[in-house]
C-alpha cells in the first residue's frame, strides 16, 4: 500500500494490478505482463510504482498524469530494490554478489557495481540518501557511499 493510503498494488498470473482506493467500488488497472515479480515497491511521496522482475527488468511507473515510466535492465537475480527518500535513486541488490545505484528518471547508473564476497539479499538507502546498507548471507551488511559506490565499512562476518 502507497503511504497515503491511495494505492495498493498486486501481482500474480503474469500481471501487476493497481488498485485506486479511493474509487468505490474499486477497479484494478492492469499496468503491465510481467513474469517473476521479486520487488512491488511505491516511492515515499507515493507518486511512481517501483516493479521488478528476477529477471532485472526495472519499471519505475509514474501512477498519475501523462509522464511514461522509466524502464531498464538491472541483470538477472535481482533479489531486491528500493528507492530514496525523495525516489531519484533506486539501489538494487543481485543474488551474484553485487549492489548498484541507478538514476529512477533515466536508469542510468549511479555507480558501478558494488562487490561483496557473497550474495546480497537486501538493500536499501540511508534515510538522509547519502549511504546505502546492502546485507549478505551470514549476518553481514556492509555501508557504501551512495554518490561514489565506494565502501565505508563492514559489519558481521
Amino acid at each position: 500500500m502507497s503511504r497515503n493510503g491511495k494505492w495498493i498494488a498486486t501481482a500474480g498470473a503474469g500481471t501487476v494490478k493497481l488498485w485506486n482506493t479511493t474509487n468505490a467500488p474499486a477497479v484494478p488497472t492492469t499496468i503491465d505482463s510481467v513474469e517473476s515479480i521479486v520487488v512491488l515497491e511505491f516511492s515515499p511521496d507515493s507518486k511512481t510504482l517501483l516493479i521488478v522482475s528476477k529477471d532485472g527488468a526495472v519499471r519505475v511507473q509514474t501512477l498519475e498524469g501523462e509522464t511514461d515510466s522509466v524502464r531498464f535492465n538491472a541483470g538477472r537475480d535481482v533479489r531486491h530494490a528500493a528507492f530514496n527518500f525523495n525516489a531519484t535513486r533506486i539501489v538494487t541488490a543481485r543474488s551474484d554478489s553485487t549492489a548498484r545505484v541507478w538514476n529512477a528518471l533515466t536508469g542510468e547508473p549511479v555507480t558501478g557495481p558494488m562487490k561483496e564476497s557473497t550474495w546480497l539479499t537486501h538493500s536499501e538507502f540511508s534515510p538522509d540518501g547519502k549511504w546505502i546498507v546492502a546485507s549478505a548471507g551470514g549476518h553481514r551488511a556492509s555501508i557504501w557511499n551512495a554518490e561514489t559506490g565506494k565502501k565505508r565499512s563492514q559489519l558481521g562476518g
